[in-house]
C-alpha cells in the first residue's frame, strides 16, 4: 500500500533525466551542476526512504501474522492481552516511524520540486539572456557597419581635400607665373612709355627750335624787302644773319 502511494512521487535523477540547460555562462552551470547534484541526493535519500517503508511494512505484516498466530496458539482473554500488548506497541511505533519516514519523504519531494521551478527559472533567464545577447550582437553589427560607411566616407572627403588642396597649389603657381608675367610686362610698357615720350618731347623741343627759326627767317625776311621800299638815297640796311634756330631749321630741312 505504501509503495503505490509513493511510486507516482519519485522521480528520476535530474542529471540523467537531461534538465540541464544549454547555453549557459560557467557561474550559472556549477549553480545548475549544484543543484542538480542535491536533487540527485533527496532523489537518493527518498529511494532509501522507500526502502525502509517497505521493511517497515514487511515488519508491520510479520508482526500481525505472528499475532494472530498468537491468538490461534493461546486461549483466553488474558493471555491474548499480554500477548498482543508487546506487538501492538511494536506496530505503533513502526507506524510513527512510517509517518515520519513519510513526512520526510514529502519535504524531500517539495525540496526537489523546488530545484526543479529554480532550474526551469534559471533555464527561462538564460533564454531571455540569449535574446538579449543576439540584439546586442546585432546592434553591433550594425553600428560596425555604419563605423565602416563613416571611415569611407571620410577617406573619400580627404581624399577630395587632398585633390583640392593640390588644385589650389597649382592655381596659386599659376596665379603667381601670370601675376610675374604681367608685372614684367607691365615693366616694360612703363620702359615703352617713357621711351615714347622722352621720345616725344625731344621732337617737340625740335619743332619749337625749328618753328622759332623759320618766324625769324620770316621776320628776317619782310624786314629785307621793307627797306628798300621806305627811303631812296638812304643805304641799305645790313642782312640781319639768321639765327642759330634757322642754320638748325635750314639743317634739319
Amino acid at each position: 500500500m505504501v509503495k503505490s502511494m509513493l511510486c507516482p512521487l519519485l522521480h528520476p535523477p535530474l542529471a540523467s533525466a537531461g534538465l540541464q540547460p544549454t547555453g549557459l555562462t560557467q557561474a550559472q552551470s556549477d549553480r545548475c551542476d549544484k543543484l542538480v547534484e542535491v536533487a540527485d541526493t533527496y532523489n537518493r535519500k527518498i529511494e532509501v526512504e522507500q526502502r525502509q517503508l517497505e521493511s517497515l511494512e514487511r515488519e508491520v505484516e510479520l508482526a500481525q501474522a505472528q499475532v494472530l498466530a498468537a491468538r490461534r496458539d493461546v486461549g483466553g482473554h488474558s493471555g491474548t492481552h499480554a500477548l498482543l500488548t508487546a506487538p501492538v506497541k511494536a506496530i505503533r511505533a513502526l507506524e510513527s516511524r512510517h509517518d515520519a519516514a513519510q513526512r520526510r519523504f514529502n519535504e524531500h519531494i517539495a525540496a526537489n520540486r523546488d530545484l526543479k521551478q529554480q532550474i526551469d527559472a534559471a533555464t527561462r533567464r538564460q533564454a531571455g539572456m540569449e535574446q538579449v545577447r543576439a540584439q546586442l550582437e546585432r546592434e553591433v553589427a550594425a553600428l560596425a557597419s555604419e563605423l565602416l560607411s563613416v571611415h569611407e566616407v571620410a577617406r573619400v572627403a580627404a581624399e577630395a581635400r587632398q585633390e583640392a588642396a593640390a588644385q589650389v597649389a597649382a592655381l596659386k603657381v599659376a596665379e603667381d607665373a601670370e601675376r610675374a608675367a604681367f608685372e614684367a610686362e607691365v615693366r616694360e610698357l612703363a620702359a615703352c612709355q617713357a621711351a615714347d615720350e622722352r621720345l616725344l618731347q625731344a621732337q617737340a623741343a625740335r619743332l619749337t627750335k625749328v618753328l622759332e627759326g623759320a618766324e625769324a627767317a620770316e621776320e628776317y625776311e619782310e624786314a629785307a624787302g621793307a627797306s628798300p621800299r621806305s627811303g631812296g638815297a638812304s643805304s641799305p640796311a645790313s642782312p640781319v644773319p639768321p639765327g642759330p634756330g634757322l642754320r638748325g631749321a635750314g639743317r634739319g630741312r
